[in-house]
């Protein structure tokens, strides 16, 4: 039987609303992220002058934890959300989020604050998978719609990392350790946005009726994880973001950190809460204006185009950061090169991850009914990378600051270029460059 006209207004009205809740409820939910975790580097390099020595190799491993529960849970949230709709784990992530960022307000221990980054990861685990599902399923049938929707998701994703990132800054300096506290309202401010406009999406129907258990929910990930053209993906998009989770691990410790006066980026010239804040932003929102000025290019480039394109954005970065870290006493037409050249990096690598998004909710079309575990990919592989670059980008810290972060990011970018010719030498020869294979 057809629907009458008011039934489809809305039908519509209550799928609109659904998606303007999901994007800006991410909005929210990545600015709480995004805070929690620059408000941890200054809290940890507080520490570290003040009560204990803590190595950037510790700082490394506690920080990026998170990572291991985001990678140990998307799989598993994702697969859930394809049997019993997406509506119940978004609601989960900012209240797991809210209890562990009042945790860290409460403690300078080190295995404590560990607990704490697990319970973030988990926050990020349970949120993310269901809400890709949940925009992947709804542009099924308009690839042009698509590609918007992944471009708004990053657009607020990134631009509420920025703002978080300022957040954080100006709280560290009223506040202290008790800014922590503040974020737990933005938790509960992204967990009521949900709450209110996500219309519930029902189980499908196609799926089996007994509950999933961890060792399913494993296995259909190995799954998909092993389709070939999946597999082709993984080395790139982990690449790209091990060199993201080497500069949102460090940066807030190292530009806090007076241990290389000798370079204008670790010297402790940023030493306020709002100066790595505020820079810490301007970048992330320069990576938002980038992300606009991509938008045509992802709808007419092949998406591996875009992110070799992008990836050179990375040298350009890495370079002209290095120059600027050693620009101490250079006149401003000296160093105005360098920035430039650092900043318009900064605008070609954000091409990277809508390309990358879109890429892999094109594979998703082979099978919508496990929609949720191919898209839960995104999650589990940015924070592998993310755990990957954390770690490696400690020793790296250790050894010679920003400098030596620049250095393996520099490294890190070679490797993603090669690994993303290898695809886009793959998908000039197939058939059909964008079915799942």
């Amino acid at each position: 039987m057809t629907a009458l006209p008011g039934a489809r207004t809305r039908r519509r009205f209550r799928l609109r609303r659904s998606i303007i809740a999901c994007l800006a409820g991410s909005v929210v939910l990545r600015c709480a992220e995004s805070a929690t975790g620059v408000l941890l580097g200054l809290y940890l390099a507080h520490i570290a002058a003040s009560q204990y020595d803590i190595s950037a190799t510790v700082v490394g491993f506690v920080a990026g934890s998170a990572f291991l529960t985001e990678l140990g849970g998307a799989p598993f949230f994702g697969a859930l959300s394809d049997r019993w709709g997406r509506k119940v784990f978004i609601l989960l992530g900012p209240l797991l989020g809210a209890i562990a960022v009042q945790m860290t307000a409460l403690t300078s221990v080190l295995g404590l604050l560990l607990i704490t980054r697990l319970l973030e990861g988990l926050s990020t685990a349970s949120t993310t998978p269901p809400t890709l599902s949940y925009l992947s399923a709804i542009t099924t049938r308009s690839p042009a719609l698509r590609g918007r929707v992944m471009a708004a998701y990053e657009v607020a994703s990134t631009g509420g990392m920025a703002l978080g990132a300022v957040v954080a800054g100006f709280l560290w300096d009223g506040l202290g350790a008790a800014g922590f506290t503040v974020l737990t309202a933005l938790y509960m401010v992204s967990l009521g946005v949900f709450a209110w406009g996500l219309q519930d999406v029902r189980r499908l129907r196609r799926a089996p009726a007994r509950a999933t258990v961890p060792g399913r929910a494993w296995r259909e990930y190995a799954t998909a994880l092993l389709r070939p053209r999946v597999l082709r993906f993984v080395p790139a998009w982990l690449l790209l973001n091990a060199v993201v989770g080497v500069w949102f691990t460090h940066t807030a410790f190292q530009m806090a950190n007076a241990a290389f006066p000798d370079q204008v980026l670790a010297g402790g010239q940023f030493a306020t809460g709002s100066s790595v804040g505020l820079l810490f932003g301007a970048f992330i929102v320069l990576f938002v204006v980038g992300i606009l000025l991509w938008g045509n290019a992802l709808s007419r480039w092949p998406k591996t185009t875009v992110m070799l394109v992008a990836l050179s954005g990375l040298g350009l970065l890495g370079l002209g950061g290095l120059a600027v870290n050693h620009s101490g006493g250079w006149p401003l037409w000296a160093v105005a090169p360098a920035i430039a050249a650092a900043l318009g990096g900064v605008l070609l690598v954000s091409g990277f991850p809508p390309a990358a998004l879109g890429y892999l909710a094109d594979i998703s079309e082979a099978d919508p009914a496990a929609r949720g575990t191919v898209m839960g990919l995104y999650s589990v592989l940015l924070g592998v990378g993310h755990l990957l670059g954390g770690w490696l980008g400690g020793p790296f810290a250790d050894w010679r600051g920003m400098d030596g972060l620049l250095v393996l990011s520099l490294g890190l970018a070679v490797l993603a270029a090669g690994a993303v010719w290898r695809l886009r030498g793959y998908d000039w020869h197939s058939p059909a460059p964008e079915r799942a294979r």
